[in-house]
């Protein structure tokens, strides 16, 4: 078994104009190695990017043989290093950008009406993160709570992906970066979810940025759950004393209940709200997800 992998780049706009002049190539180069985990023993193994050749962008590909996916009772990490050149195909000219970061192969997907996690059925559970008092991401791993955050940060988003914590990243759909916020947060490892208040101004754009995670859509109690192409899950709030909208039904994607509740002093109390919304709504619904989110 083996996981093709695909890194792009593009070289700084001074450093691009001055390589077309002079008739000059920019490649790649670099490795990817691991898997690395705080949790397992591992054997890590050494993986070279292959650069693609002269095409409109300037792209590599890596094989990882027998890949170890990120989960999260198994958080497996890679080291990645890229280094853009450019200059004379026929010479070794000195690096224009360098990126060094930390990767995992999320195995997380919906199909349908629900999510599957390492091709097995997964239902989402988590809690809003500043409804907890207590925030240690450990407790949050040994609870196996997803944790909903409005606009982490990568610190979190990293750490995160080093302990085994899966992320919802909730950003307003208005925000003028949501496009390259999206991206940002595709590349943790932790992100599995990219989640908008609304309907984002260009859903295309948004699908294309936050490529490798599963983009949501937050619906407000009693709305309407219209089919939508771009959206991978619907969130939909639930009011404590009302019936789930008849929509749910017809939504044709993933649908994740959440209900609003106040803060807890413990992660136990919050993460067992989940279950118990869970069972209020099983008469009528089996979802994809329940979330507990603040008021």
């Amino acid at each position: 078994m083996a996981a093709q992998v695909f890194a792009s780049a593009s070289l700084p706009e001074n450093l691009e104009t001055a390589a077309r002049l002079s008739g000059e190539v920019a490649r790649l180069s670099g490795n990817i190695e691991g898997p690395f985990s705080k949790f397992a023993a591992t054997l890590p193994t050494t993986f070279p990017w292959r650069d693609m050749g002269a095409g409109p962008t300037v792209l590599a590909s890596a094989t990882i043989i027998d890949p170890v996916y990120w989960t999260m009772q198994t958080p497996a990490l890679y080291r990645v290093r890229l280094t853009l050149h450019a200059g004379p195909q026929d010479a070794s000219p000195p690096p224009a950008s360098e990126l060094c970061c930390e990767y995992g192969i999320r195995p997380l997907r919906a199909t349908a009406n629900s999510f599957f996690l390492d091709g097995q059925r997964w239902v989402l559970r988590g809690v809003q993160q500043n409804l907890v008092s207590a925030n240690d991401l450990p407790s949050w791993r040994d609870a196996c709570a997803a944790m909903l955050v409005d606009n982490p940060t990568d610190a979190l988003c990293l750490e995160a992906s080093r302990e085994g914590v899966l992320i919802v990243a909730r950003l307003s759909a208005n925000r003028p970066d949501l496009l390259s916020r999206a991206e940002e947060l595709a590349q943790f490892a932790a992100v599995g979810f990219v989640v908008v208040d609304r309907q984002p101004p260009d859903p295309a754009a948004l699908r294309q940025a936050a490529s490798g995670v599963l983009l949501g859509q937050m619906f407000a109690p009693g709305e309407t759950v219209q089919p939508a192409q771009w959206r991978d899950a619907a969130f939909v709030q639930v009011e404590n004393t009302a019936a789930p909208p008849e929509s749910l039904r017809r939504a044709e994607c993933p649908v994740v209940a959440v209900r609003t509740s106040s803060g807890y002093d413990e992660l136990a109390p919050a993460r067992a709200a989940c279950d118990h919304l869970q069972a209020s709504l099983a008469p009528s619904h089996d979802l994809a997800g329940y979330l507990i989110d603040g008021q």
